[in-house]
């Protein structure tokens, strides 16, 4: 062996205190990108949460256009009135443990005012569902891995968790009500199935 071997040796050699110092910088380096990549997906999930609640509001717009000129809607005083159900379906499609996937669907639909007899000069408006033209909705999410799958990315794992909380709160609510100020939704969301529903009405 030459002695420039044996110099480059000698002068590659670091102290422990060195070695820790290039180590937790190294460390501190790939968290930060880490970091970088997460919001990025938040903020990539929170645009896209925020177009497809858009895009339902455009839904529920048209539809409630499309219900009041077939006549669904009555009369209160000097307003007028129109009742609809939420609903929030989530389909599981199984492979196996680690591959299960989830499509949720967020959907409206109006109901048709009836009115019927009930006793002799008494009236009464009973609300009928009509699941073929007073109904809408939008894909939330398709083909996402289910929670216990071994990976989820941070996109698609954010984008979950803002709609599973429409399931527990007033979100959906309260986003609605900016354009319609006199929605009004009847108790929470209840569960039938696999799907979550809340009746709504509001006055125009």
């Amino acid at each position: 062996m030459d002695n420039d071997f044996f110099n480059q040796l000698n002068q590659s050699c670091k102290s422990k205190e060195e070695i820790e110092k290039e180590r937790k910088s190294q460390q501190q380096k790939i968290d930060a990108e880490n970091n970088a990549k997460i919001q990025q997906a938040k903020d990539k999930a929170k645009s896209e949460y925020d177009r497809l609640v858009n895009l339902f509001i455009d839904e529920l717009k048209t539809g409630a256009i499309n219900a009041v000129s077939k006549g669904c809607f009555i009369e209160t005083g000097h307003k007028k009135l129109l009742k609809g159900v939420f609903e929030l379906s989530e389909n599981v499609t199984l492979y196996d443990c680690s591959e299960d996937t989830t499509t949720l669907v967020l959907s409206y639909q109006f109901y048709k005012p009836q009115e019927k007899s009930i006793f002799l000069l008494v009236n009464k408006t009973t609300w009928e569902k009509d699941i073929i033209t007073l109904c809408g909705g939008v894909t939330l999410y398709k083909g996402l891995p289910s929670v216990n799958s071994d990976y989820i990315s941070p996109y698609d794992k954010f984008l979950r968790q803002k709609f599973d909380k429409i399931k527990y709160n007033d979100d959906l609510y309260l986003e609605i009500k900016k354009y319609i100020p006199t929605l009004k939704c009847k108790n929470s969301w209840k569960h039938v199935r696999n799907s979550w529903i809340i009746e709504f009405s509001f006055e125009f």
